[in-house]
């Protein structure tokens, strides 16, 4: 019998395919493990964030205050028109940017660090009186934000007291609007000028008519000229000509006065009756009023609820006197156009 000698290999392990990932079952007993330690970690963290919060606002608090400056466009244009000349959105964002500008530059922030407010605010004090350190504060917390769809200026301020934060936004505002009425009156100052100096031209020529007519008279005796109607001599043609040059003399120099003494009103004050009469017809001065009228019976609703010192109630307080504000800075808007409208037409017949 025949022995058949055969090799047998050693069968290897197949290998095995881990699991793609845990599940639900293993995720749930590994949190039941854990449970101690999220919660915690999580009462932990709920504990330090609200520590923090209370550090920071106990010790190193931050209040940012805003206002909004509305810029009109940059022409001159006349209220009484149904259909004003129309600007570019271009260039309107381009003068808002130009007086976002204006008003960060460094001058303008001196100017404002200088002012007796500004010195008497603990803000000013913090930094030692040291009126570079203040700017330099300014210059990163101070934003003049130009809006590109709107017609605003927004002006912002961040500081650690929330009264002082808006009291440096208004005296910033209150500044900037002083600084543009100043270049105002000097516009019509420097128009008065000009005016008079014509004024004065003319009131020498008409001193030189005068003398020639005066000349004329005793150099050749004409004292009468209406018994001399049959003949026209030269001497009384060019005696005429020189009266009728002196009338309009006359009547170009009166003509000059009252418009330099409606510039002299435009410069001083409003018109009280065009203004009143203008605010009386301004949809938005008739709606705010109508706000205001609501609020305050809102207001005393609330007060025979409430009392004084509700939180409502001052709430309305407020509102009521932002809708207060905001109606005397549309009257002074009004009455601004008002100004500008009566210039432009004072300066229409002086060209005349």
């Amino acid at each position: 019998m025949a022995v058949v000698n055969k090799m047998v290999r050693p069968s290897t392990p197949e290998p095995v395919i881990a699991a793609a990932g845990l599940t639900p079952k293993e995720i749930f007993a590994m949190l039941r493990r854990h449970l101690l330690l999220v919660i915690s970690l999580t009462i932990l963290g709920l504990l330090i964030g609200c520590g923090t919060w209370y550090l920071l606002r106990k010790y190193y608090p931050k209040y940012t205050a805003t206002t909004y400056i509305e810029v009109l466009p940059p022409i001159e244009t006349d209220p009484t028109m149904f259909m004003p000349e129309q600007v570019s959105k271009e260039i309107r964002y381009s003068h808002r940017l130009s007086l976002a500008t204006l008003i960060k530059q460094q001058s303008t922030l001196q100017e404002l660090v200088s002012r007796d407010a500004i010195k008497e605010t603990q803000w000013f004090k913090d930094r030692d009186r040291d009126i570079r350190k203040a700017i330099k504060y300014l210059e990163r917390h101070l934003d003049v934000f130009p809006q590109r769809d709107g017609d605003y200026i927004e002006i912002s301020m961040t500081c650690s007291d929330r009264e002082e934060a808006a009291l440096i936004v208004n005296e910033m505002v209150d500044l900037f609007l002083a600084s543009q009425g100043a270049e105002k009156r000097e516009d019509i100052a420097e128009k008065l000028a000009r005016l008079e100096e014509r004024r004065l031209d003319v009131q020498r020529d008409l001193d030189a008519a005068q003398r020639a007519l005066d000349d004329v008279r005793n150099r050749f005796g004409i004292t009468d000229l209406e018994e001399r109607r049959d003949y026209r001599d030269p001497i009384v043609v060019k005696l005429d000509n020189l009266e009728l040059e002196q009338n309009q003399l006359i009547l170009q120099m009166r003509e000059l006065q009252g418009i330099i003494k409606n510039l002299e009103e435009l410069a001083t004050g409003p018109i009280t009756e065009q203004i009143e009469h203008r605010i009386e017809r301004d949809p938005v001065i008739v709606l705010l009023v109508q706000q205001l009228a609501l609020q305050e019976s809102v207001l005393a609703g609330l007060l025979t609820k409430f009392g004084e010192n509700h939180r409502l109630v001052r709430r309305v307080q407020d509102y009521i006197e932002e809708i207060r504000e905001r109606k005397r800075l549309r009257e002074a808007e009004i009455a601004e156009q008002l100004r500008q409208s009566n210039l432009q037409d004072a300066y229409d017949r002086m060209i005349e």
